[in-house]
């Protein structure tokens, strides 16, 4: 589906709605991502209901409603924009109320209580509940927080990214700092998932990397004016996430014209100095960061028509040290950013949100020699001639056009049509020579040879999505609200990448006792590793969902909510033919909040849901395109014989110690690349919850979170498989081994559900009668010998606020469990970001011992915040986070007789005896120290070590001078992070053995720290 077709598509839904709203006085608008339901009741002082009573509710954006309150006194307005409102009542008999003031927040319903007293009396109470983050929500069962963000930023220090809103919110914390990348950003986990299950979202456009999940388009912060961040219990319009949803709004035009100007300052020399791991010098790094905002809304044609604009330029400057390499980075391009308000007139809405977030990242690399200096002697004489400029290009441009009606108050419809791209290419001035490592210090590969980027690539992304929102309100034994919908996403990924010069080399030493390679490389001899990878094509995914959702207030006190979603994945191969379509997946969600007391004041909660992730287009390229990767192992006789540009020299490739085809360079048959019968992947949540709102503002809760990965996508190496399946079905043993010899063929992968028995063709082994083509097996679970999925995440979430005009302070402590033998759609462990092909299930051996605290398990986490405000120019806040360490195994080689003796697999020709279970220890341990083991002892994942225990403490103090003379409202701010500057190890190195079984030296040792001590200074300067 292209752009035209879709937008074609579009049409017809867009004229229907404008149509069906014009036509049918008797329905009224739809809520979605980006408005809310404002609802409440009219009473008098003795608190009977007020029927027919007038709410006009207004803004400066244009928007005005009128509600007239039925029998029970209800009134509600549905689809409304979020903001600032002014609400003015009237009821004969009644004094008029004008001037109150509500604020309506993205993420749960504004409900107000509001008491008019008899003609000539005055007002006495006005109650208005639902507006702020720490109310309690009667009608939804979702987790989570709703913050207005100049709001948040003026309360609390916080960077100036969507990742670090999300981590107010409790159940979340930071992932691997290895999935933390320039166009990424910082990554966090919710309740239990990795970094690449969550989802996000701006003005009701999907903005996630559908590559391989690992966050979204970057948006500066200044551009949102609300975020709303789902931790759990979401409704069955919210899919394709198992982890976290962001959903963002950004800010619009008004009647007033606003002018601002925003600097930021990050100074390298205010950082506290950073802590060296290994071979990396942290300690001599340099980062700068200078922004600066410019943002300007107002009245085009004043309460129809609306503009604001946002440009951002950056300025951001780093230098990284290892004692191999020196580089410098400019990411400098300018962010820009519009947005359209159009009010036709009363309830109905258009807009159009533009912006770009593509960038040029540039790179250049110096020749580096430190000639064995250590880091306190280096002084900048290391660093020698450039050896090449390299960029990266990230991010693209973004289009949302969104229709919404109001027609009554029973029934509204919103239309959203929506495109964006994010470029993938990567390219530098030296992309004709090729990678080389040297990995002789055991541990950490070194940089040599005079090459930049690892691989030229050329790559982009595109998104077109299509989405219709309905709400329908009515009363049938009880109230309900029925919200239903469909999107879908037309999703397409074009990629070409090679290696740098085409080939990558890795020089090594065994440092075994027994050899290496089964002793064809003596202890202490060089050997040198050597791969091609080669991979192209354009490749589809389509994906669709519908649902309904019904809140039904059955009583007064109870709140019951339903939901089913249906989704659908199809992702198609380089020639477009169907490379994996899953069924409809049926999502359900079930809720029901109590109101324990009648009062409003206490909540009793609890929810079931089914969550479904896509598939992303990683796995397309990987396994469906045309891909050419190949890894041979060579002899090498020694360190000076090499060429000038550092390639070995006298290396035979025609004779490998062992050779792995991984893929050939063929577009591979659908058949032979999946399982027939593979599921989504999804997970089930089940949350009982409470809260309870005193008197004095003070506002309490409690949950209990479980989560279960229930189904798992992967891919998984079938050989040892093949090998049972054909011996069992009258193959020769010799015929096989013929076929499955691994030094000549590399590991068969098929996408699948591991710990299930699966249906798949094969062309490794040729049919029994003789004839050509692929063979179909049926392979079952105990042939496979895969374990099932694991992951298990059970949290108890403590919160407590309170807020007063002067002061305010909020807090939260989850206690977790998160175990399992896989993380999810990644891997922290070795930070890989291979989405839906991570290593967890390529080899049986590789799931020995894996199940254990999980990377993403933080079993204690403590936050707490608040601000003062100390005078009418000045305030403060502050955080403190406290988190419990993390835990790690060890990583080694398999020790022999797992499964057999590996020396039995081969007499003294070299050729195969015919033991089957030598065959599968060979087989098992081909990859190298990777494996749960070290010492030939078991060491399952987090048994080992952990890190330190994080304990961060942040500032602001802000400064507004008096405006009277001055024009204008200028704002001088200060942040701290980390205040103490305290560098905890928040990573080690976890691979105790490597290939040959001789331990390594830096094992336990840190690997990463968590960041030390920044400060932000920052100036606006706002005109209205």
């Amino acid at each position: 589906m292209n752009a035209k077709a879709l937008s074609l598509r579009l049409l017809p839904v867009i004229l229907a709605t404008f149509f069906a709203t014009v036509a049918v006085p008797t329905l009224a608008v739809a809520q979605d991502y980006t408005t809310n339901t404002i609802e409440g009741v009219v009473r008098d002082t003795t608190g009977q209901a007020i029927q027919n009573a007038t709410v006009v509710v207004t803004s400066d954006r244009g928007v005005r409603r009128t509600s007239t309150s039925d029998d029970s006194g209800k009134f509600r307005m549905p689809q409304m924009p979020i903001g600032p409102y002014e609400v003015a009542v009237t009821a004969a008999g009644f004094d008029a109320l004008t001037g109150m003031s509500i604020y309506n927040q993205v993420g749960s319903t504004g409900n107000y209580t509001i008491t008019l007293m008899v003609e000539g009396a005055p007002i006495e109470e006005i109650v208005a509940t639902g507006v702020r983050q720490s109310s309690i929500d009667f009608e939804s069962n979702t987790s989570g927080i709703s913050v207005d963000v100049e709001e948040l930023q003026l309360k609390y220090p916080v960077a100036r990214s969507i990742t670090d809103v999300a981590l107010f919110a409790p159940g979340t914390h930071l992932g691997e700092q290895d999935f933390n990348t320039r166009s990424n950003g910082k990554l966090a986990s919710f309740s239990g998932g990795s970094v690449a299950e969550n989802a996000y979202y701006i003005n009701g456009l999907n903005v996630t990397n559908f590559r391989n999940f690992t966050g979204g388009s970057e948006i500066p912060f200044e551009f949102f004016e609300q975020v709303e961040v789902k931790t759990g219990g979401y409704q069955a319009e919210f899919g394709r996430s198992m982890g976290g949803f962001i959903n963002s709004v950004s800010k619009s035009g008004s009647n007033d014209f606003k002018f601002q100007v925003t600097g930021y300052w990050t100074p390298d020399s205010l950082r506290g100095e950073r802590k060296d791991v290994d071979v990396t010098w942290n300690s001599l790094d340099y980062d700068s960061d200078t922004q600066l905002i410019l943002q300007m809304s107002g009245p085009i044609i004043e309460d129809r028509l609306f503009f604001y604009g946002l440009y951002n330029q950056r300025d951001v400057f780093e230098r990284d040290y290892t004692t191999s390499s020196f580089t410098e980075t400019l990411d400098d391009d300018p962010f820009y950013a519009a947005k359209i308000d159009f009010v036709p007139f009363e309830g109905h809405r258009l807009e159009y949100t533009y912006f770009t977030d593509q960038r040029e990242i540039k790179q250049v690399e110096y020749n580096y020699n430190d000639a064995g200096l250590t880091r306190s002697e280096a002084d900048g004489s290391e660093i020698g001639d450039k050896k090449g400029e390299g960029f990266t290009l990230a991010g693209g441009e973004n289009h949302i056009f969104k229709y919404t009606a109001n027609i009554n108050d029973s029934f509204s419809v919103s239309a959203l049509y929506g495109e964006n791209t994010f470029d993938r290419t990567t390219a530098s001035t030296a992309d004709a020579n090729p990678v080389i490592y040297e990995r002789f210090n055991q541990t950490s590969s070194a940089a040599i040879g005079n090459w930049v980027n690892t691989f030229a690539a050329s790559g982009l992304d595109e998104r077109e999505s299509l989405r219709v929102d309905a709400d329908l309100y009515f009363e049938a034994l009880g109230d309900h609200h029925i919200r239903l919908g469909f999107d879908e996403e037309d999703l397409r990924s074009d990629e070409l990448r090679t290696l740098s010069g085409g080939q990558y080399w890795r020089y090594n030493i065994c440092r075994n006792a027994a050899g290496c390679f089964g002793g064809a490389v003596a202890e202490n001899e060089e050997w040198v590793r050597n791969l091609f990878i080669d991979q192209g094509g354009s490749f589809r995914i389509e994906q669709s969902a519908m649902y309904i959702q019904d809140s039904w207030q059955v009583t007064d006190l109870l709140t019951v909510n339903l939901g089913l979603r249906s989704e659908k994945f199809t992702n198609y191969n380089s020639l477009g033919e169907v490379f994996i379509k899953t069924k409809d997946e049926i999502a359900p969600r079930f809720g029901a909040t109590f109101d324990l007391r009648g009062d409003g004041r206490t909540l009793l909660s609890a929810f079931w849901g089914r969550y479904y992730m896509p598939i992303a287009s990683n796995t397309n390229i990987r396994l469906s395109g045309a891909e050419l990767f190949t890894e041979g192992f060579y002899r090498h006789d020694g360190f000076a014989n090499r060429n000038s540009d550092d390639t070995p020299s006298g290396v035979d490739l025609s004779n490998p110690i062992q050779f792995n085809a991984i893929s050939d360079g063929e577009i591979p048959p659908v058949e032979i690349t999946k399982a027939e019968n593979v599921d989504a992947l999804f997970s089930d949540e089940i949350i009982l919850g409470f809260e309870h709102a005193f008197e004095n503002d003070i506002v309490v809760g409690i949950r209990g979170v479980y989560r279960e990965l229930t189904t798992q996508i992967d891919d998984i190496g079938i050989n040892h498989a093949i090998v049972a399946w054909a011996l069992e079905n009258g193959y020769d043993i010799n015929d096989v081994w013929e076929w499955m010899d691994p030094a000549q063929h590399g590991i068969e992968y098929v996408l699948a559900n591991p710990g299930e028995g699966i249906t798949v063709s094969t062309d490794t082994i040729q049919p029994l009668d003789g004839s050509t083509g692929l063979v179909r097996m049926n392979l079952t679970a105990e042939q496979l010998g895969y374990p099932k999925p694991q992951r298990e995440f059970t949290s108890l979430e403590f919160t407590a606020s309170k807020e007063t005009e002067r002061w305010g302070i909020d807090g939260s402590y989850v206690w977790s469990k998160n175990e399992g033998n896989t993380e999810g759609v990644v891997k922290s462990d070795n930070g890989q970001d291979d989405a839906g092909l991570t290593q967890d299930f390529d080899l049986v051996a590789l799931s020995l011992n894996a199940k254990g605290p999980l990377p993403t398990e933080v079993q204690h986490y403590l936050k707490v915040g608040g601000y003062y405000v100390i005078n009418d120019t000045l305030r403060a806040g502050g955080t403190m986070r406290i988190r419990s360490p993390r835990k790690f195994g060890c990583f080694g080689v398999l020790p022999d007789g797992i499964y057999g003796t590996a020396a039995n697999a081969f007499d003294v020709n070299g050729d195969f005896t015919g033991d089957v279970n030598a065959l599968r220890q060979v087989y098992e341990g081909r990859y190298d120290d990777d494996y749960w083991f070290c010492n030939g002892q078991p060491t399952g994942r987090g048994t080992q070590l952990e890190s330190d225990w994080g304990y961060e403490l942040s500032g602001s103090l802000t400064w507004q001078p008096a405006p009277e003379n001055m024009t204008g409202q200028l704002t001088f701010r200060l942040d701290v992070f980390n205040i103490l500057n305290t560098r905890n190890v928040s990573d080690r190195f976890e691979r105790g053995e490597q290939a040959g079984g001789s331990p390594t030296s830096t094992y336990g040792q840190a690997s990463g720290y968590s960041a030390p001590r920044s400060v932000r200074l920052s100036a606006n300067w706002a005109f209205e």
